[in-house]
């Protein structure tokens, strides 16, 4: 079973965020995306295998100071 569940929270407007944004996205969306390839060789032989993205409803709408997070969280939903 693979648990992807790492993510940061960088509080800013938007206007003083954008150096920011790309230290959010790599860990929360990408991270997240290079994570799944290191064990689907393994799960593919188990037919029991589980992946777990766990939501994270509450931020999931646009919220002051939280868009590389949201924007991140919205990445990993697609």
């Amino acid at each position: 079973m693979l648990v992807n569940n790492a993510g940061i929270v960088r509080f800013a407007p938007i206007a003083r965020r954008a150096g920011g944004l790309r230290q959010v996205i790599d860990i929360n969306l990408t991270g997240t995306y290079l994570g799944m390839p290191r064990v689907v060789s393994s799960m593919r032989r188990r037919a029991a295998a589980r992946l777990s993205i766990p939501p994270r409803r509450r931020r999931m709408i646009g919220q002051f100071g939280l868009g590389s997070y949201v924007a991140s969280k919205w990445g990993v939903r697609g």
